[in-house]
């Protein structure tokens, strides 16, 4: 187990930030944001696009994921 000085003020102070985290894994595995990136090259395809743009489209998704998420971790940091 990891000891420090700070004993319960470090829990303290680290309950906020690990809440909202712990907040946003539920609500990204609620959302069923999973499902959208798993399915999203069959469902580029459906709505028209060839399999070169659809999976071009779903690289775009997860690197919009991979940036917002990026963000939100460094603005829980900050806490």
């Amino acid at each position: 187990a990891l000891q420090s000085e700070g004993g319960m003020a470090d829990v303290q102070k680290l309950k906020k930030p690990m809440s909202l985290a712990c907040a946003v894994a539920l609500f990204n595995q609620l959302s069923g944001v999973n499902a959208v990136n798993y399915f999203a090259p069959r469902i580029f395809q459906w709505s028209g696009l060839g399999h070169s743009a659809a999976m071009l489209e779903t690289v775009g998704i997860g690197l919009t994921n991979l940036i917002f998420t990026s963000i939100g971790i460094q603005l829980i940091d900050k806490l």
